[in-house]
């Protein structure tokens, strides 16, 4: 059964937009919440279990920094492939990449995939040898190196 946003009540959408970007497990994140919403830290936890379990809520997760751990390079990649069944072949490949973060096939051309990619400074070479080995492209890769993120978020506009 698919959820419908609009059913959400005016409560949860508070208790999602104080989550987001957050990991809830920390028990003073949760009093915080709780006491800015003005509810009890178990009713919040009842909200969430609900809102988890209609699948508004995916999971909890704590967020590693890259820099901190070597991984100072930030490359979005283009690939272009012959066909579906090469794309296909490549993104079985691709998602076995811990450094792969994102795949996302584009709708223009249908055959192309868009990457994000963070990697340890001084591998870019590495990383573009290895894009360009993907089987069954069709010629083309383009990389662009980040020099400093402005912003970047999993923040919905609820």
């Amino acid at each position: 059964m698919r959820n419908d946003p609009a059913t959400l009540t005016p409560r949860e959408v508070s208790v999602l937009k104080a989550l987001q970007g957050k990991s809830p497990r920390p028990s003073r994140l949760r009093k915080q919440i709780a006491s800015d919403l003005g509810i009890s830290e178990s009713n919040l936890s009842k909200i969430i279990s609900e809102l988890t379990a209609r699948g508004y809520i995916r999971g909890e997760r704590l967020e590693l920094d890259p820099k901190t751990l070597g991984f100072g390079t930030l490359v979005f990649a283009r690939v272009l492939f012959q066909n579906l069944e090469a794309m296909d072949a490549a993104i079985e490949i691709l998602k076995k990449n811990p450094e792969v973060q994102e795949i996302h096939q584009m709708l223009q051309l249908g055959v192309e995939l868009f990457l994000k990619i963070r990697i340890r400074n001084g591998e870019l070479g590495r990383m573009q040898s290895e894009l360009w080995a993907l089987p069954g492209k069709a010629g083309r890769v383009e990389m662009d190196v980040v020099g400093y993120v402005v912003k970047e978020t999993t923040d919905l506009a609820l």
